[in-house]
């Protein structure tokens, strides 16, 4: 999880306090989902808490994105990921999903459950709204 906070402030030049100013803040979140793959293949057949991590992770956002496409309450709580992607998934946001999958025969099942996986992402529809200025003391 990568988050690039980026805040613009600027004083009003027709405002007589010196000490108010204006700010813009805007966020840009890359998240690697990598991980999908089953434990087998992923972590050579050894369950550990990484990978038992990463698929739970992985298993609660599916739910999210279920929960956003359907109009029901959201599970954001359920995991450290869904948490923390709380304002890229629900909030004021553009969100992108990018599925890589593999052309190999030997990939095929990993690769129609990318496939399925990116298509319930596709069903949430968010509204976004130009980002506020706040005015600060």
């Amino acid at each position: 999880l990568l988050v690039l906070s980026v805040e613009r402030r600027w004083r009003d030049a027709r405002d007589p306090d010196p000490t108010r100013f204006k700010s813009q803040v805007a966020r840009f979140t890359l998240v690697d989902l990598a991980g999908a793959e089953s434990m087998e293949r992923s972590h050579n057949g050894a369950v550990d808490s990484a990978g038992v991590g990463t698929n739970l992770g992985l298993l609660v956002l599916g739910r999210v994105i279920h929960a956003l496409a359907s109009n029901e309450r959201v599970p954001y709580r359920d995991s450290t990921l869904t948490r923390l992607m709380q304002t890229c998934l629900g909030g004021n946001a553009v969100t992108l999903m990018l599925a890589c999958i593999a052309p190999t025969t030997r990939d095929v099942d990993i690769s129609l459950q990318t496939l399925n996986y990116a298509t319930s992402a596709r069903d949430v529809h968010l509204t976004v709204s130009s980002v506020s200025v706040v005015d600060e003391i």
